[in-house]
C-alpha cells in the first residue's frame, strides 16, 4: 500500500495478491547415472483482491486523476490457475562436463503494480489494468558445461521463448497534465505474442599463475521483440517487430577473484548496451537508456568459518543512468558487512 501526501492531498494505491504453487519433480537415471530424464509438473493458483485507488481532499494538482478513482478495482477478479509442465534431458560425461536440453512452459498473472498502481513516471502516467489475463511462455533451451585443461571451465546455453497474452505497457491514446508537462497515459495490456531468443557463455580459469587466483568472463545476447500486436485503440501505432523496452541486447562482465586463507577479494566490471524506453523504439536521447558500465569490488575475511567481515563498493565509477521507467540508478556507494554463521 503506497500513500502519497502533498499538502492536503492523500492519494492511496492498495492491492493484495494471494499466490500458491505445488511442484512435483522426478529424476530417472540410466546408463550408470550418465543419462537423466527429469520431468516436472507445477500447478499455480492466484487471487487478486482488496484493491483500490482513492484520492482524499483533491487539489488542483490531483483533480485530473479523480477519473481513475475506484474503491474496488478487483470486484470482477476470480481465482485463476494453470498447469506448467517441463521436461529436461541431461547427459553427464563426467562430474565437470554435461550437455542438456529442456522444454518448459511458464505462467504468470499480472503483478500488483500492473493491476492496481496509478502514478506518474519519468515519461508518462501509468494506469492500472485490473482485468489483465495471465501470460504464458513456452521455452526451448540447450546448453552444456565443459571442464577442459584442468582449470578452464566453459558453460554455454541458447534458448528460444514464445510468449502468449504477453503483458506489456502501451499508450491508450490519452494524455494527462503533470504540472506544466503533458504526458501520455500508459497501461499494461495483453498485447499478443512476444518472441525472445538469445544465448549466454561463461568462461572461468581457476588458479591462474598462482593458487586461488581466478579470472572470469561472461557474455549474454538477448533479442526480444513484439511478434504480434493486438491494438488497444484504433489509432494505435502498430509495434509489431519492435524491440521490447528496458531489455539490453548485449551484456558483458569480466573480473578477477583472489582466494586465500587470510583474505579474499574480487573486482568485476559489468556493461550493458543501450535500451529503448518507448514502445515505438524512439531513438531520441530522452527515450534511450544509454549504454553503461559498473565497476564493483569487494574484500572479505572469514574467521574460523563462522564470522565474515566484508567491505565493498558498487558503481565505483559513479556513472548515473535510468535503470527503469522512473528510477535513476544510485551512484557510487560503499558498504560494510558482518555475517555470522551458526
Amino acid at each position: 500500500k503506497d500513500i502519497y501526501r502533498t499538502s492536503e492531498d492523500v492519494v492511496t494505491n492498495r492491492g493484495k495478491s494471494d499466490n500458491f504453487a505445488a511442484l512435483i519433480q522426478a529424476e530417472l537415471n540410466f546408463f550408470e547415472g550418465h543419462f537423466a530424464v527429469i520431468p516436472t509438473i507445477r500447478y499455480d493458483i492466484s487471487h487478486f483482491h482488496d484493491a483500490a485507488y482513492t484520492i482524499e481532499n483533491a487539489s488542483k494538482a490531483t483533480s485530473s486523476l479523480e477519473q481513475f478513482i475506484s474503491t474496488d478495482l478487483a470486484k470482477d477478479a476470480k481465482w485463476i490457475g494453470a498447469i506448467s509442465p517441463k521436461l529436461s534431458l541431461q547427459y553427464k560425461f563426467n562430474e565437470g562436463s554435461r550437455i542438456y536440453a529442456s522444454v518448459s512452459s511458464g505462467w504468470r498473472p499480472g503483478s500488483l503494480e500492473d493491476m492496481c498502481w496509478f502514478g506518474v513516471t519519468k515519461k508518462s502516467f501509468s494506469v492500472a489494468n485490473p482485468l489483465l489475463k495471465p501470460e504464458t511462455i513456452y521455452t526451448y533451451e540447450i546448453g552444456g558445461d565443459v571442464m577442459a585443461l584442468g582449470n578452464f571451465t566453459m558453460s554455454a546455453s541458447a534458448y528460444y521463448s514464445d510468449g502468449r497474452d504477453f503483458i506489456y505497457q502501451v499508450g491508450n491514446g490519452e494524455t494527462i497534465k503533470d504540472g506544466k508537462t503533458v504526458k501520455p497515459v500508459m497501461q499494461y495490456q495483453n498485447i499478443g505474442r512476444a518472441q525472445i531468443y538469445g544465448g549466454e557463455i561463461d568462461l572461468v580459469y581457476n588458479n591462474l599463475f598462482t593458487k586461488g587466483l581466478d579470472i572470469f568472463g561472461n557474455y549474454t545476447y538477448t533479442h526480444a521483440t513484439i511478434k504480434e500486436y493486438k491494438k488497444t485503440q484504433e489509432d494505435d501505432n502498430d509495434i509489431t517487430g519492435m524491440f521490447m523496452t528496458y531489455t539490453p541486447m548485449h551484456m558483458t562482465a569480466a573480473g578477477v577473484t583472489y582466494r586465500s586463507k587470510y583474505i579474499n577479494a574480487t573486482v568485476a566490471y559489468n556493461w550493458m548496451s543501450k535500451q529503448f524506453m518507448s514502445d515505438d523504439n524512439s531513438t531520441k536521447e530522452t527515450d534511450i537508456v544509454k549504454a553503461h558500465g559498473s565497476l564493483n569490488a569487494k574484500i572479505w575475511y572469514t574467521l574460523k568459518n563462522m564470522v565474515t567481515f566484508a567491505i565493498g563498493g558498487n558503481n565505483l565509477i559513479g556513472e548515473t543512468y535510468y535503470s527503469s521507467k522512473d528510477q535513476l540508478a544510485m551512484g557510487r556507494y560503499i558498504y560494510g558487512k558482518i555475517e555470522f554463521r551458526f
